[in-house]
């Protein structure tokens, strides 16, 4: 539970770090207490994750550097799910070998946050010029992997 508890509150810290370096570097002091705000308002209260969406929403229209726009959605998206998932396992009663599902969930959220940190940089770095066939094969083959990776996981 420790481990949960400290994940969480380093995901919290390094989502309201990089969203006030990103802001305090690009002129606007104003989003940096909104951001340290959020941090400790998330901390305590454990829902503001909407918040921290809108602020850095705000941070693209202010030309906020993109590594900290990135560095603070992934570390929102941690923060939202460990939330979250402290939330349902405090729910329950009793859980046994709570030490293993600590790590198959954070195995699995770190699995996540690796293939989409590579396709957010992946994004940011490649241009294509796509006609609208290979959009439509692309979409077709998205469709297909889709509808795999959930029966794979209807099976488990």
């Amino acid at each position: 539970m420790n481990l949960v508890r400290s994940i969480l509150f380093g995901s919290v810290s390094v989502l309201s770090l990089s969203l006030a370096v990103g802001h305090f570097l690009a002129g606007h002091p104003v989003w940096v207490f909104v951001a340290i705000f959020l941090g400790i308002f998330w901390a305590f209260a454990h829902l503001s994750f909407l918040l921290f969406c809108i602020t850095i929403v705000m941070g693209t229209f202010f030309d906020v550097a993109i590594i900290w726009l990135i560095m603070g959605v992934v570390s929102a998206l941690v923060a939202w799910d460990i939330s979250y998932w402290t939330t349902r396992k405090n729910r329950v009663g009793r859980i046994d070998r709570e030490d293993i599902m600590v790590k198959q969930h954070l195995r699995r959220l770190g699995g996540v946050l690796v293939i989409g940190l590579g396709f957010s940089l992946l994004a940011l770095n490649l241009h294509l010029t796509l006609t609208f066939g290979w959009i439509l094969i692309l979409g077709f083959v998205m469709i297909l992997a889709l509808s795999r990776v959930v029966s794979y996981l209807r099976d488990q």
